[in-house]
């Protein structure tokens, strides 16, 4: 903050967009699934809303809708297929392409992307889907949990199934384990998962590994690359703000917590990365 102070709101705005235009997109990147989700009690004000009030608050944009009956929700699994758990009833909009939902239940509101380009976009469609809640129920009472997920399956072309040492060219040594066990012997697979605190009340999860097959399969949101049944390496980013004095927010107050959650995540991956898969995959064109 100090190496700022004194130029003024018009030149730290400039240096802003500077940072974010310089901020890299790459287009072959390995995103598979970004989620950004808020979990709160459930309340009487949500069974007092309408389809019809929930659908004007979000807008044109998600005009697909289907309902979520009570009883069914989808967990992601890293090790087998997905699984049901309870959960209250809801509504999950979709956009034209539907490969972007805001999902608005009694005590969680999620938006889920499989078509992420820019923190910026995604966050405006998160503020959508905040604002509208806020809107027919007033802020989010006893909010428990906020958290950004970002999947990435990186793949390499023409290579159908690879050993940990064929990923050390492309994934930061710092990652893997040693690929020899015992003479002779070579590990295949591992699923590592490391912690960081991230602030007092939020932490990074890092789950990494190379895996086969898919880590998202087929399901409500369309993949635009479609699935392949190679290796790929996981590595998948949680990054979450969880408190034990839960109280009301906002949708300013959930952007910031949102905010704040995303600052780790960028660094978290290109840490996790070699230049070599920049170069040689991330940075061409999808064939």
């Amino acid at each position: 903050m100090s190496r700022v102070r004194g130029l003024g709101y018009d030149r730290v705005a400039e240096m802003v967009v500077e940072l974010v235009r310089d901020r890299e997109i790459y287009p072959n990147a390995p995103l598979r699934l970004v989620t950004a989700e808020a979990r709160y009690p459930a309340s009487a004000r949500f069974a007092r809303a309408t389809l019809a009030d929930i659908g004007a608050a979000i807008g044109d944009a998600f005009p697909i809708v289907e309902a979520i009956p009570p009883g069914v929700t989808v967990n992601l699994s890293l090790t087998g297929p997905a699984s049901a758990a309870p959960s209250q009833p809801g509504y999950q909009f979709f956009n034209r392409e539907r490969t972007s939902s805001i999902t608005i239940m009694a005590n969680r509101l999620a938006v889920d992307t499989t078509a992420y380009t820019r923190w910026e976009e995604f966050r405006e469609i998160l503020r959508r889907a905040v604002e509208a809640v806020e809107q027919f129920s007033g802020d989010l009472v006893g909010v428990e949990r906020i958290g950004l997920r970002y999947m990435d399956e990186v793949r390499l072309p023409e290579h159908a199934t690879l050993t940990i040492q064929e990923w050390r060219p492309y994934i930061s040594e710092d990652l893997l384990p040693a690929a020899v066990v015992r003479e002779g012997s070579t590990a295949r697979t591992f699923m590592c998962l490391i912690t960081l605190a991230t602030g007092d009340e939020s932490e990074l999860t890092l789950r990494y590994g190379p895996m086969d097959g898919n880590i998202i399969g087929e399901g409500p949101l369309r993949l635009p690359r479609g699935l392949r049944a190679d290796s790929f390496f996981l590595i998948d980013i949680d990054s979450y703000w969880a408190t034990q004095q839960p109280h009301e927010h906002g949708a300013g107050d959930v952007l910031r917590i949102a905010d704040h959650l995303h600052e780790p995540v960028r660094m978290a991956f290109e840490t996790s990365i070699t230049d070599r898969l920049r170069v040689e995959v991330l940075r061409k064109e999808p064939s």
